[in-house]
């Protein structure tokens, strides 16, 4: 439900299938639609995590950082979030990085396409698509990446 005192009333229940009219607001409000059964309930866990920072070894060397934030679906970000969850090592490299900023080229060379989503990861110096399920998967997923290199490297 919207909060009272907002000058905003919907003229149908936010949990109907139906789409809500909203008085009171202008084109700059940038609503994002989305459907109640179409929503990615660990998208808000997610986007919980947008600007948190947290070392991830005893000694305060490896850190990781979450930024998210939640966009217009298109057919390169279909889930309407743009992301980023990256590890950093203590030289300040980025050994880790799961996001969606950017095209991966399918190939190299002048005739290698880059299209579809954006989603992809970068694990050292190899960059590959990422086939996004969820957020909950792409939470789980980055920090086993996480896991399974600070264990390569003898951190943890």
């Amino acid at each position: 439900m919207l909060p009272s005192g907002l000058g905003l009333r919907a003229a149908v229940s936010p949990y109907s299938m139906g789409s809500a009219r909203l008085h009171g607001l202008s084109i700059d409000d940038n609503l994002v639609r989305m459907s109640w059964r179409d929503r990615d309930p660990g998208a808000e866990v997610l986007l919980d995590l947008d600007g948190q920072v947290f070392a991830v070894d005893a000694k305060g060397g490896y850190w990781v950082r979450f930024s998210v934030n939640r966009v217009a679906s298109t057919p390169e970000r279909p889930h309407g979030l743009k992301y980023s969850l990256t590890l950093h090592g203590p030289d300040g490299s980025r050994p880790i990085g799961f996001d969606n900023a950017h095209p991966v080229r399918e190939s190299r060379g002048p005739g290698g396409k880059s299209r579809g989503p954006l989603d992809h990861k970068h694990r050292l110096e190899t960059v590959r698509p990422y086939r996004f399920k969820d957020a909950a998967t792409l939470i789980e997923d980055f920090w086993a990446e996480v896991d399974k290199l600070l264990r390569e490297k003898g951190v943890i």
